[in-house]
């Protein structure tokens, strides 16, 4: 087979056209390329329109030097917003890809849980990890307690 000119395509450098996933099915006759993105709400759709067609040209060059030509080349945008939300479409490339609905959760859920612990980076708050197992493992993470602010009104009528 002939090699992929990658690096070349569109004028493009290599770490612009690093895909994210690519499955090749042999018994299927069938390569699969999986751009991941999370973006924010306002770009989702648009970041979903741009990662399905990031790879059109690699596409027709993977078509044109295909070893054989019954082969099916798929591109899926797998897209979604910092807090889980997704498009329309993502529900018919999810089925594509065999993601079931117990595994979608929990690509939603640690897509939250980096959101928040980027959030809690950037502003300067420690996050307590591994308070106890959570989904399959998973270290919890705990939102930091603020200081405490002293005795409040409902202490100070309990003492005798």
């Amino acid at each position: 087979m002939d090699q992929l000119q990658q690096d070349s395509i569109n004028g493009e450098d290599s770490d612009t056209q690093k895909k994210d996933i690519i499955l090749a099915e042999e018994k299927k006759n069938r390569i699969t390329v999986v751009e991941v993105g999370v973006t924010c709400q306002d770009n989702l759709e648009q970041v979903e329109i741009e990662k399905k067609h990031k790879y059109e040209a690699l596409k027709k060059q993977m078509e044109h030097h295909k070893w054989n030509k019954n082969t099916e080349i798929r591109l899926i945008p797998y897209v979604m917003t910092c807090d889980g939300l997704v498009t329309r479409y993502h529900r018919n490339y999810r089925q594509e890809l065999g993601v079931p609905d117990r595994m979608e959760g929990q690509i939603q859920r640690i897509c939250l849980q980096q959101t928040y612990d980027f959030v809690m980076r950037e502003l300067g708050i420690e996050v307590m990890e591994e308070i106890e197992g959570w989904a399959q493992g998973m270290p919890r993470r705990a939102i930091p307690s603020l200081p405490d602010p002293g005795p409040t009104h409902s202490s100070r009528h309990n003492k005798h």
